[in-house]
C-alpha cells in the first residue's frame, strides 16, 4: 500500500476535448513530500483517499495484514 500525506485543495476548472463536462467527484492535492518522490511509486492515474489523517491507521493495518507499506510524507 502506498500511503501519501498532504492537503487537499478545490480541484481548478478544466474542460476536455473542448467539451464541457460535469464537476467530477475530485481534489488536487498538495502532498508533503516532492511529487517525483510519489510517481516513483505510481502505477496508475487513480487512487483511492481518505480525508483526516490517517496514516497511522493505514500502517497499523499494514502490520496487521502483512501488507508492504510505501510511506511517503
Amino acid at each position: 500500500m502506498h500511503i501519501v500525506t498532504g492537503e487537499a485543495k478545490p480541484p481548478p476548472s478544466w474542460v476536455e476535448m473542448g467539451t464541457e463536462l460535469p464537476p467530477w467527484p475530485s481534489v488536487r492535492l498538495e502532498p508533503d513530500t516532492p511529487v517525483r518522490a510519489i510517481l516513483d511509486h505510481v502505477l496508475s492515474q487513480h487512487f483511492a483517499a481518505v480525508y483526516g489523517d490517517c496514516a497511522d491507521e493505514l500502517l497499523h493495518f499494514c502490520r496487521l495484514t502483512d501488507v508492504e507499506a510505501v510511506v511517503d510524507r
